[in-house]
């Protein structure tokens, strides 16, 4: 695996964080929010488009927020639209939930939507699509104590599952892949110096007890993907003290076991390069943003043929 192209695609002078990536009609969109710093009242939601990111926009200001902070976008291309998630509070534990919808790929967006009390959304990955129109978000919430659930949602109703933890084991922000097996997998961001998994074997209406791997973690964001190949592949920081380096691991068998490939970030910083997202394109290149210190988001292209 081999890094083929490596560009900024947005710089803040002040803070920017929580990228998000995905692929409609062959062309990427990503998005990310910024502001003064993390939690601001008037931070706001960006989106780029295109290969060299040239138009950036505003989506979601402190207008459509009533001055309330916005985290983590979340993009997801479903159903023939291209949904937003995004959450407002002022601080995770007081997150509500909220999205909006484009049916030409990002062009023009719909009114913000509140979704149902309780309900959160993908607290940082991308859902994963069911059968028919239903799809899965990995969530979790971090007051009284950290706690991690997938709500399901058939387009109109949403469900939020029981607990997959408990309060033992502090774990938050799953992501969420089909292995080619059918089965489900699911790894989870820790503050046990290690990234947790679970899998369902049916069509994530029951998840195994969550496991610790191999990987380390550091409590930062991961995001994964289930390759062409059958391989799949986790973004990630290869330790369990610091952000950085920032690395890809690649699975063979579906999470059994993980080989560290690839670092796409290894200078050290007290900020690092985190909160990764992770997609793969019909030409099979496999596509990541991050953020880099905190004040740039970066998007970084890998050719698995060359692994």
């Amino acid at each position: 695996m081999e890094i083929i192209e490596k560009q900024v695609v947005y710089e803040s002078r002040k803070f920017c964080h929580g990228a998000t990536i995905v692929v409609c009609e062959n062309e990427l969109i990503c998005a990310w929010f910024a502001g003064e710093y993390e939690g601001h009242r008037e931070s706001s939601i960006y989106l780029a488009r295109g290969k060299q990111w040239s138009s950036i926009s505003r989506v979601i200001s402190s207008f459509e927020t009533q001055g309330v902070a916005c985290w983590n976008p979340v993009l997801f291309n479903h159903d023939k639209r291209l949904i937003l998630f995004y959450k407002t509070g002022i601080m995770p534990s007081r997150w509500c939930g909220v999205k909006i919808e484009s049916e030409d790929y990002g062009k023009n967006w719909s009114d913000p939507q509140k979704l149902p009390q309780g309900i959160v959304g993908p607290t940082k990955n991308k859902p994963l699509a069911l059968a028919g129109n239903e799809f899965v978000c990995g969530s979790s919430r971090e007051s009284p104590y950290w706690q991690i659930y997938m709500e399901y949602c058939d387009g109109k109703s949403w469900i939020k599952s029981p607990p997959l933890n408990d309060k033992s084991l502090f774990l938050i922000q799953p992501t969420i892949t089909r292995c080619h097996s059918g089965k489900i997998l699911a790894l989870f961001r820790s503050s046990h110096d290690f990234i947790y998994q679970s899998y369902s074997s049916d069509d994530g209406k029951n998840w195994s007890l969550p496991q610790p791997t191999t990987l380390p973690n550091p409590n930062s964001g991961i995001d994964m993907v289930t390759l062409k190949s059958g391989d799949i592949a986790v973004a990630y920081n290869h330790s369990s003290k610091n952000r950085y380096p920032l690395s890809i691991a690649i699975s063979s068998n579906e999470g059994c076991s993980w080989e560290h490939v690839i670092e796409l970030e290894s200078e050290p910083h007290k900020e690092g390069y985190s909160y990764p997202s992770i997609i793969q394109a019909s030409d099979e290149k496999i596509h990541i943003v991050y953020s880099w210190k905190c004040r740039k988001i970066y998007h970084v292209v890998l050719d698995q043929s060359r692994f």
